[in-house]
């Protein structure tokens, strides 16, 4: 990986430590901003979610493998998938499900950008 692409990676990383440190502390003020109508399983689930992007974000940082980077671009496809299977059940919460299938794009595009 160059050092252009190990600094985006850890650019990503810090950024989806954010993301996940507001999902996990803030999870119905998350919810409220991307559309979404709050629920226990709601915000339960962006809790789980945060804990995950904190995780991943934290694991890519300390070690921005090859793969490394391919379990978190997997998991990102996996999350991506299970978002877009949300908006396809669940009009009540399709704003967050749709930002997070973008995000998980990006993330993806991120990874699969500083692994080349």
């Amino acid at each position: 990986m160059t050092r252009a692409g190990s600094a985006a990676v850890r650019a990503g990383a810090v950024a989806r430590m954010i993301w996940g440190a507001g999902m996990l502390a803030a999870p119905t003020t998350v919810l409220g901003a991307l559309g979404g109508r709050r629920s226990d399983l709601a915000v339960a689930v962006l809790r789980v979610l945060g804990a995950r992007h904190l995780a991943q974000g934290a694991v890519t940082a300390w070690r921005p493998t090859g793969p490394v980077l391919a379990a978190g671009a997997a998991a990102d496809a996996l999350h991506g998938a299970s978002t877009v299977l949300l908006v396809a059940l669940d009009r009540r919460q399709r704003g967050p499900a749709v930002a997070e299938t973008g995000l998980a794009a990006a993330w993806i595009a991120l990874t699969l950008s500083a692994r080349r």
